[in-house]
């Protein structure tokens, strides 16, 4: 099992029967000894900003269900560290809560982009050694922390990308190359009831008739279990 960390996402079990979290992701922010606590993502509230925060009237920014802890309580997060003073930095780029009032003034100031600000109301919290024994009962699933998330992969890599003289095209090489570890380490850990594995591999994209298809094969090798050995038929057959 993978320990919990600050920025991970955790995914509830499919089978999850616990109303507050079926079907949720939480955005863990903090995990330490004392406790662990973060934020529902994919739960909207039923009301806006502007009818929580009377400041705030005229700006209808969505507001989400963090958790059922303190429900009387709002929290964000956001990407603005140098605007927001008392910002705590959860993970590159992104910061959870600071001086509430500045954001306020920020937004009825237009001086920040709202999508890159998150609200939500009251947060999901463990106690000491609990989020632990949860992921062990597998009411979390380990396999699907942020690490393995299309997000959190762009995020490591943002400046290869953004330096790059094709961005969408390293773009898909980073997913691709993610992926490819991802797979590696499945077939390692994995007690598979044979002794060989063919492992195919390639970035295919279906276009529309005007952009068309394109086709990149990178893998195909005959993996011996037995000797842990790979041989790769592109290099010998193709090459």
């Amino acid at each position: 099992m993978i320990e919990p960390a600050p920025g991970i996402l955790l995914i509830s079990d499919p089978f999850l029967r616990d109303p507050n979290f079926m079907r949720t992701v939480v955005f863990l922010c903090e995990h330490q000894d004392q406790g662990s606590f973060g934020f529902v993502l994919n739960r909207k509230y039923e009301n806006t900003i502007d009818e929580l925060i009377p400041e705030l009237d005229g700006h209808k920014i969505p507001v989400y269900y963090g958790g059922p802890v303190q429900m009387d309580t709002i929290h964000f997060l956001h990407q603005y560290p140098d605007l927001i003073p008392g910002s705590y930095e959860v993970l590159d780029g992104i910061y959870w809560g600071g001086d509430f009032e500045t954001a306020i003034t920020l937004i009825k100031a237009g001086s920040i982009d709202t999508t890159k600000i998150r609200f939500f109301i009251g947060y999901s919290g463990w106690g000491s050694g609990q989020l632990n024994d949860e992921l062990k009962e597998n009411h979390i699933t380990d396999l699907d922390y942020q690490m393995n998330s299309i997000e959190q992969i762009f995020l490591r890599e943002q400046q290869r990308i953004k330096n790059a003289q094709h961005p969408m095209k390293e773009a898909t090489n980073v997913m691709y190359e993610a992926i490819e570890e991802r797979i590696n380490l499945l077939v390692e850990k994995t007690n598979y009831p044979c002794r060989y594995v063919i492992l195919m591999g390639g970035i295919i994209i279906n276009g529309d008739h005007d952009m068309g298809s394109f086709c990149d094969p990178r893998r195909l090798d005959f993996v011996d279990l037995e000797t842990k050995t790979a041989t790769s038929f592109l290099e010998e057959f193709l090459s």
